[in-house]
């Protein structure tokens, strides 16, 4: 496995708000056993053809089926019994290892066991047996993969709401393991929020999104589990070659304080930590989102034609530049440059001052413009083709 296979496999996602399988899968772990050396000790037993007496399996009751042909993936702890012809159908990689070909990557897979051991035949209650493990997946990733290729309506395209975990959980397993229609389904929920068409698109995915993209506040979390999401999100995309959803990922990324930031788990110096290449883009791109910042309110310091009241607008005007930069203490509203910095309460205030028509219509103009530049230069911000060259990625996938 190559230390960027390791490193992607790595990825974990939380399991709280998954399906009853998936709470099923949980429950049924073993008890006071840690998964590594477990598993290690079971399966250099398996590959031998001597289990250990102590060795126990824990099939997954609703991904356990009976009188079918006896092959067996695991994950974890955590063994699925399904129907080979339904789903190796759907997978070329499946299908390649159902009928032991060559497969390019080593990282998806290995033969835990093959025969007849009796122990075995007793777990499993039929003779002749495969046991193929799937590496770098959790026991909660491979039940809700399973149950998304068994049942059609499991995992759906939107309009279905889903969890952001469940689906991440899908995404990954669909590329690693080429099941088409459902990484398209996966693709379709996060493309709905992290949009590369237009910023009329990014404006408007509150409505569009099909699960929930509220970000936690940086002071009242020390590890943000949304950050966590959103670092999955470019992880994954950056794994699995989805560049165009990348550049508003990287954009929500750094709404979060600097110290947020470096405070995760994930930046620090240790396995499963990011890539030296997102943390450089993820550096690059803050210190850029407070050049965007200064770009986009540029409207409060430019001369303004056809002003009727000269000394008023512009007084209006610099007392809010000021407040901007002296007052507004969230770093978050400075770096979000598309939204908070400035938003439709603001242009109320204008109004509610006496600043004229005129200037009011003009500064308008001039705020919507400056975000269509910013917004044109995003992808540049993180070191990644402009928009253009995304799309056409996208479409020729």
């Amino acid at each position: 496995m190559s230390s960027t296979d390791s490193y992607y496999s790595s990825l974990e996602f939380s399991s709280d708000s998954f399906s009853d399988i998936s709470r099923s899968v949980l429950a049924h772990s073993a008890p006071g056993s840690d998964d590594a050396d477990f598993l290690a000790n079971a399966f250099d037993q398996l590959e031998t053809g001597s289990p250990s007496a102590g060795f126990q399996f824990n099939p997954v009751d609703d991904l356990w089926f009976h009188n079918i042909e006896n092959v067996v993936l695991q994950a974890e702890d955590h063994f699925f019994r399904v129907p080979p012809t339904l789903f190796f159908a759907k997978s070329s990689v499946f299908s390649d290892i159902y009928h032991k070909r060559d497969v390019s990557s080593t990282s998806f897979f290995t033969y835990a066991y093959h025969g007849n051991d009796p122990k075995i035949i007793e777990q499993l209650g039929a003779p002749g047996c495969t046991i193929i493990k799937m590496l770098g997946v959790t026991a909660v990733e491979a039940a809700t993969f399973l149950s998304a290729l068994i049942d059609p309506e499991y995992f759906e395209g939107p309009p279905a709401r889903e969890t952001l975990e469940f689906i991440l959980a899908i995404f990954k397993l669909a590329s690693k393991y080429e099941v088409r229609f459902l990484r398209r389904r996966a693709l379709a929920h996060l493309e709905r929020v992290y949009p590369c068409s237009d910023i009329d698109d990014w404006d408007r995915r509150e409505d569009f999104s099909t699960f929930s993209i509220e970000r936690q506040e940086f002071h009242c979390h020390p590890v943000s589990s949304t950050l966590t999401g959103t670092l999955n999100i470019i992880e994954l995309c950056t794994a699995y070659n989805v560049p165009w959803i990348l550049p508003t990922a990287f954009y929500e990324c750094c709404l979060y304080d600097m110290k947020t930031l470096l405070a995760h788990p994930k930046w620090k110096d240790c396995p499963g930590s990011l890539p030296n290449d997102i943390k450089t883009r993820i550096i690059c791109g803050y210190l850029a989102h407070k050049e965007e910042s200064s770009r986009v309110l540029a409207f409060l310091h430019t001369d303004l034609p056809h002003c009727e009241n000269e000394q008023v607008c512009s007084n209006i005007r610099r007392v809010e530049l000021r407040k901007l930069c002296t007052v507004r203490e969230q770093p978050r509203e400075m770096q979000d440059f598309l939204g908070k910095v400035w938003d439709m309460s603001d242009w109320d205030e204008f109004v509610s001052q006496g600043m004229c028509n005129s200037c009011l219509s003009c500064c308008k103009a001039l705020h919507r413009a400056f975000r269509q530049v910013s917004w044109d230069n995003l992808p540049a911000m993180y070191g990644l083709p402009n928009w253009d060259k995304l799309r056409a990625q996208r479409q020729a996938l």
